[in-house]
């Protein structure tokens, strides 16, 4: 990615007229301000903010990004920066260097050690409190409905085979005896 300054009018084409010159280019953008224009040719397929970009006018917002072939274009009001080969395109663009750390600014080795130092205040602690005595009927409570459930369920088996245990042809009941 490189940052360059931008002017208020910018031409994107591949032709010798345009300040940002994208190699291959047959469509033709021109910007002033915040608004473009968009020209198409050669059914190129151009997006603005990752959405088709419609030949004609259109409206520009500070961060917005042009894709154009295989270069990315983000959009400010003064700076605009430039993804993509540098073999793919030139420009007249004065380039932005990175921002510098500002004068006066501290240079730090390594990062600041916070000591945590022990507040002097007294702490009370509290005797912990008498175990709670456990109610059983709570514990009869909780497993009586399952226990319950499963005694029926076991009835009704032995019943079952007991009852109807196949004998000879068709189910008779059997009551041993």
């Amino acid at each position: 990615m490189r940052l360059f300054y931008r002017e208020e009018n910018i031409t994107v084409s591949s032709g010798e007229e345009a300040v940002l010159r994208i190699y291959g280019l047959k469509s033709r953008f021109y910007i002033r301000g915040m608004q473009g224009f968009y020209e198409a040719a050669g059914g190129e397929h151009v997006s603005l903010n990752q959405r088709a970009l419609a030949p004609g006018d259109f409206k520009l917002r500070p961060g917005d990004i042009l894709e154009l072939k295989n270069i990315k274009v983000e959009i400010w009001e003064d700076e605009m920066s430039v993804w993509g080969s540098s073999d793919g395109y030139t420009t007249a663009f004065t380039e932005k260097l990175p921002v510098q750390d500002p004068e006066g600014f501290p240079v730090y080795q390594r990062s600041p050690r916070l000591i945590k130092r022990p507040s002097a205040d007294k702490i009370q602690i509290e005797l912990p409190r008498e175990k709670e005595k456990q109610n059983k009927r709570e514990l009869l409570m909780a497993m009586l409905p399952p226990l319950g459930m499963a005694a029926v369920t076991a009835a009704q088996a032995a019943a079952y085979i007991c009852l109807y245990r196949r004998r000879g042809p068709g189910l008779r009941p059997y009551f041993p005896g």
